[in-house]
């Protein structure tokens, strides 16, 4: 098994560089059911962030709670590995709450840790996800940052929107990793 850790660090001033124009995915998902949107990312892009608006929330009968999962993959059967950030609503209704994940083919946890605040107090909220060359995937929501390792690179973001109705605003683009950025956007 893969070695993986997970850490919890202050938010620091991440500089994003927008690299496409901003996308709108909507979603109405009845209560237990997901819509989905997904795309392929490769060099320079190393980061989506997005804003998150919730406009229907499902009904506190069923056992799924209205949220949003990110989801950032590269393989696909047995060799998929993927990170996941999932943002859901703690009571059927905000705040919400998150945790960062990553596993391989989406049966084998590495490990999840939940972010210690919540979120999203009137339904609307940000994330920031980036990664680098080495599949180290960080995630920020609100304040706060987790980090979590796939182990490479990955080529696929998926969004899915359960349990509520509402939409993502997002755009791909850069993070700087410093002198490990193996993945520069041209100049």
């Amino acid at each position: 098994m893969a070695l993986v850790w997970l850490i919890a660090i202050a938010a620091p001033v991440r500089a994003f560089e927008p690299l496409s124009p901003a996308k709108t995915f909507r979603f109405d998902a009845p209560d237990g059911h997901y819509e989905s949107w997904w795309g392929r990312v490769s060099c320079p892009i190393n980061a989506i962030r997005g804003i998150v608006r919730f406009d229907r929330y499902g009904q506190p009968t069923t056992r799924w709670r209205p949220g949003i999962t990110v989801f950032v993959r590269k393989g696909e059967g047995k060799s998929e590995r993927l990170a996941r950030l999932a943002i859901r609503a703690r009571f059927y209704r905000p705040p919400f709450e998150s945790e960062l994940g990553a596993a391989i083919d989406d049966s084998v946890d590495l490990g999840t840790r939940k972010f210690r605040g919540v979120t999203g107090g009137k339904g609307t909220f940000t994330f920031l996800m980036s990664w680098n060359s080495g599949g180290d995937v960080v995630a920020q929501v609100g304040a706060e940052s987790l980090i979590v390792r796939m182990g490479t690179r990955p080529d696929t973001v998926n969004i899915n929107g359960s349990t509520g109705a509402g939409s993502v605003t997002f755009e791909f683009g850069h993070v700087p990793e410093g002198k490990q950025d193996q993945c520069k956007p041209i100049a």
